[in-house]
């Protein structure tokens, strides 16, 4: 799933490749090990808010607050916050492309596209945090 969800992100969006440091001779990210821990680490994250669906706020708001605040200090990596929704659109892409279009099919994508709303407006609440302050920080060492 990871991969094929990046590759859409990156056929979409290539730009994005240089804010995870995978060069352009890379074709396939399932083959480039520097990228494997991001991965890993994006599914951890999408799986751990599944498994806290019903306490979403109180188990996982800070964590995905504070990644976005750690995404904020990539922006000299590449990384935008415009690119949250692109996340979002992908995500919920895939899911789209891969469930069974049973009954359920309309309330599981729903469902999903509110999961990844919920998920990169707290990563990008966590990237203004961080923005604000540092900018707090520049004005006081101006002083």
């Amino acid at each position: 799933m990871t991969s094929k969800c990046f590759q859409k992100i990156f056929t979409i969006a290539p730009e994005v490749r240089h804010a995870f440091g995978i060069p352009d001779s890379v074709c396939d990210v399932r083959y480039y090990p520097p990228f494997h821990r991001s991965g890993r680490l994006f599914i951890s994250v999408i799986d751990l808010c599944i498994r806290n669906i019903f306490s979403l706020e109180a188990e996982m708001g800070p964590v995905l607050v504070m990644y976005g605040r750690r995404h904020y200090h990539r922006q000299n990596q590449g990384f935008r916050a415009s690119y949250l929704p692109l996340f979002a659109q992908c995500i919920v892409g895939y899911i789209n492309e891969y469930i069974d279009k049973d009954s359920s099919f309309e309330k599981v994508l729903k469902s999903w596209r509110c999961l990844m709303a919920y998920i990169t407006g707290k990563l990008a609440e966590g990237v203004e945090l961080e923005r604000l302050r540092a900018h707090s920080l520049r004005r006081k060492s101006a002083l």
